[in-house]
């Protein structure tokens, strides 16, 4: 009997110590509100961003793609921007996330590359899981980037990573290069067959939105010229026009680097992004 007592006191002395802890390392979060860079792998820094989104401060225009829009570099967009751009990721999940933040953007700038890509119902269902999201919303500590591991990653980053100016001189591996465009060469020469119902959820949520007055953008990241003309992406061009035969697509007007026939290297994306804010004016 006395053994049980002795446990239960400790484990009350443990529940308080943690709870202690967490309610502390939630005031530092919210007083400090560290900037992460570096995660541990790229679904968490997917979840990252989706939470960011939800739970901070938005922005009045919002750019939803994949990875090949996420590559649009944060420091060179002008202000008033959010960026809904996941590897891996689709459009579709981009703007699930923002209908069911119920917030309406003034603009928002839909990325082509991957329109047709399949919504990532595990992603949302995560993010919005009921009442559980919204506790969130108070203790910033449960979300994915506020991992403790991820400050620290960030700390041995702004020791040992690379700056920006060393980023700016990366050039990409032309071995790499050559393998992984011959992949996408294949993939780009047959028009995606499967798009009849990615269509109609586009055209749904594109609708809602329209209601609420928010203005709807398409645009088309740069990606290497043999894979602009690819049969894939003339279908896009195709489907889309057909869909919204109103709205124009954004394109841009020079040639860049990418580091795989599809992924802009880091300076071509620095550059592209300075285009990208004169092409939206």
């Amino acid at each position: 009997m006395n053994s049980f007592i002795f446990s239960f006191k400790n484990i009350k002395v443990i529940l308080f110590q943690f709870c202690a802890m967490f309610l502390i390392y939630n005031l530092y979060i919210g007083i400090n509100q560290p900037v992460i860079l570096s995660y541990q792998n790229q679904w968490q820094q997917n979840y990252a961003a989706a939470q960011g989104f939800i739970y901070d401060k938005k922005s009045k225009n919002v750019i939803v793609g994949s990875s090949l829009a996420a590559r649009i570099q944060k420091k060179a967009l002008v202000v008033g921007f959010s960026n809904l751009s996941f590897s891996g990721g689709s459009v579709l999940t981009g703007l699930e996330i923002i209908k069911r933040s119920d917030f309406v953007p003034k603009k928002i700038f839909v990325e082509i590359n991957t329109i047709f890509r399949e919504q990532d119902i595990k992603m949302l269902d995560s993010l919005f899981y009921p009442i559980w999201y919204k506790v969130k919303n108070y203790f910033p500590a449960l979300r994915e980037k506020n991992q403790p591991l991820n400050l620290g990653l960030t700390e041995l980053k702004s020791v040992y990573g690379k700056t920006h100016e060393e980023h700016m001189k990366e050039t990409r591996n032309q071995r790499v290069y050559e393998t992984a465009l011959k992949l996408q060469k294949a993939e780009h020469s047959v028009e995606q067959k499967d798009y009849l119902n990615k269509l109609e959820q586009l055209k749904l949520l594109l609708s809602y939105f329209e209601t609420k007055k928010s203005e709807i953008v398409f645009f088309e990241m740069p990606v290497e010229p043999v894979l602009t003309q690819s049969k894939s992406m003339q279908h896009i061009r195709r489907v889309l026009k057909r869909a919204f035969p109103s709205k124009k697509v954004i394109t841009s007007k020079q040639n860049y680097n990418t580091s795989d026939g599809l992924h802009l290297l880091y300076k071509d994306a620095f550059a592209f992004t300075k285009e990208f804010n004169k092409l939206i004016d």
